[in-house]
């Protein structure tokens, strides 16, 4: 399910950022969710996550910076079952 709606959702994302311009300016980065599933070892709560940045903040008017993050959101909706693009985090909860 998760995957259809990856897929459903990037032509939107794409068409909202290429309304992006000089007149309607937008500062859009990208950021994704991680899920925590360890142990309770240190005070850590399982099923808790944090996230990462996948591409930072930048000026959509500039069409290389928007080109550059609809690749990547394309990139990401394409390989969304892919192991590859799930991320395990195991830092310090608290």
């Amino acid at each position: 399910m998760a995957a259809t709606r990856g897929r459903r959702s990037s032509p939107r994302v794409s068409s909202t950022l290429n309304r992006i311009n000089s007149t309607r300016p937008a500062n859009v980065g990208l950021a994704m969710l991680t899920a925590y599933s360890g142990t309770a070892a240190n005070g850590a709560t399982p099923g808790t996550g944090g996230g990462y940045i996948r591409f930072g903040v930048r000026d959509m008017t500039n069409s290389t910076n928007r080109t550059a993050l609809q690749g990547t959101f394309w990139r990401h909706c394409r390989h969304i079952t892919d192991p590859a693009e799930k991320v395990e985090w195991h830092g310090e909860q608290g």
